[in-house]
């Protein structure tokens, strides 16, 4: 018996040494973040928690940001009330170098449509506040209008899902890579506004704490063990 219980407590440390590795790597590589309001619709809902890169870990592996990545930048725009600061959760569009074109209701890349099989609330700019004022649209009403923006080095256009209840690039215009704070890499089904989900998804960050404390239980519970 005092073999087995030794076994038994031995493979319970491998198990929880081996999860302890995998909670800290993943924490490394990733943070847990979450959706506030719809501007991310239909591909996102509110509240809907994420795994995002941290940037660190993607300049360490060579994780490049590319077109079609939904990421996470830091606002530093106050215009219209949107809150400088803000962590915002939207879709890069436009990459450094590209010129991007906004019509009344398409985006173009160099003179390009761009196929969004992801959009499903319509873009009307006519009624959207363009360059963060009020009547910004107005210029919509011209036809064939085009906003367009050359993006310099380190620049990036970030635009919502929503379009229409979206404050994006159309509104601040780009961003520069330093106000990028990770692209997503995974999209959990859990609502950070339910707080039983909330919990389960982060426990992933603190994993490593609960793994050390069931470690130092366990090797408790072997020293208290009675000689045979």
């Amino acid at each position: 018996m005092p073999n087995k219980r030794r076994w038994w407590r031995f493979g319970l440390t491998a198990v929880l040494s081996v999860a302890l590795v995998c909670s800290i790597a993943f924490n490394l590589l990733f943070q847990i973040d979450y959706t506030k309001g719809v501007s991310m619709a239909p591909t996102l809902a509110d509240g809907q928690m994420l795994v995002v890169w941290r940037p660190k870990a993607m300049a360490t592996l060579h994780v490049d940001y590319h077109a079609g990545d939904i990421v996470v930048a830091k606002n530093e725009s106050a215009k219209l009330g949107l809150k400088e600061g803000d962590l915002l959760v939207k879709r890069l569009i436009g990459l450094p170098g590209q010129t991007v074109g906004v019509t009344r209701s398409t985006v173009e890349i160099n003179g390009r449509p761009l196929g969004e099989p992801y959009v499903v609330h319509a873009m009307d700019n006519v009624d959207y506040a363009y360059g963060g004022e009020a009547n910004g649209g107005s210029y919509f009403r011209t036809p064939g209008y085009t906003a367009t923006t050359k993006l310099t080095a380190h620049q990036y256009f970030l635009l919502g899902d929503n379009r229409p209840q979206s404050a994006d690039s159309r509104w601040f215009g780009p961003v520069r890579q330093a106000q990028l704070r990770g692209k997503v890499a995974a999209i959990l089904t859990l609502d950070y506004q339910n707080t039983p989900q909330r919990l389960l998804g982060n426990a992933l960050t603190a994993a490593p704490f609960l793994l050390v404390a069931l470690l130092i239980l366990v090797g408790s519970i072997g020293r208290r063990q009675p000689q045979a």
